[in-house]
C-alpha cells in the first residue's frame, strides 16, 4: 500500500514540474510588444536606443549589415549604412562592431533582457598621446514597430 502512495505522489510532482516547464516556456512567447522576450533576435528587427546626448533608430538589416540614424539633443541629424561584425553571445546579450567613414570604431553589447546597451567608442583626437580617444556610453534599448 506504502508503495502504490508513493508511486502515486510520485507521478503527481512529475505532471507538476512538468506543468511549471510548460507555463514557464509559454510566458516568453507573448505578442504583446512591450513585454520582453529573451527570444528575440535582432536580425530584421528596429531599435532605438536613448544615450544621455542622444538617439539613436538602429535597423539590424541583417547579421552583417545596420542602418542608423541619430538625431541629438539639438537636432542635428546623422545617419549611415554600416557594414558590422555581429556575435549572439547567449539567449540575450549580442555584440556588434563597426567602424564608420569618419574613422570612429563602436563595440556594442545590447542586453535584450534588461533593454540596455554599453557602447565602447574609439575615435581621432589629436590632443591625446595615443592619437584616439574612448568612451564609454550607458544606454536603454527598445525594440520600435516601424509599421
Amino acid at each position: 500500500m506504502l508503495g502504490f502512495k508513493f508511486y502515486r505522489l510520485s507521478k503527481f510532482i512529475g505532471l507538476l514540474a512538468v506543468a511549471a516547464v510548460s507555463a514557464c516556456s509559454r510566458s516568453g512567447n507573448s505578442t504583446d510588444p512591450s513585454v520582453r522576450n529573451a527570444e528575440h533576435d535582432l536580425i530584421g528587427m528596429t531599435g532605438k536606443i536613448t544615450y544621455t546626448n542622444f538617439q539613436a533608430k538602429v535597423n539590424y538589416l541583417n547579421d552583417s549589415t545596420i542602418h542608423w540614424k541619430t538625431v541629438d539633443a539639438k537636432g542635428v541629424v546623422a545617419q549611415e549604412t554600416e557594414h558590422v561584425s555581429y556575435q549572439k553571445l547567449n539567449d540575450h546579450l549580442y555584440f556588434l562592431n563597426w567602424m564608420e567613414k569618419s574613422g570612429l570604431t563602436v563595440s556594442q553589447v545590447i542586453d535584450i533582457q534588461n533593454m540596455e546597451v554599453t557602447a565602447y567608442l574609439t575615435y581621432k583626437d589629436t590632443t591625446v598621446p595615443s592619437g584616439r580617444k574612448t568612451e564609454f556610453l550607458h544606454g536603454k534599448f527598445e525594440y520600435i514597430n516601424e509599421n
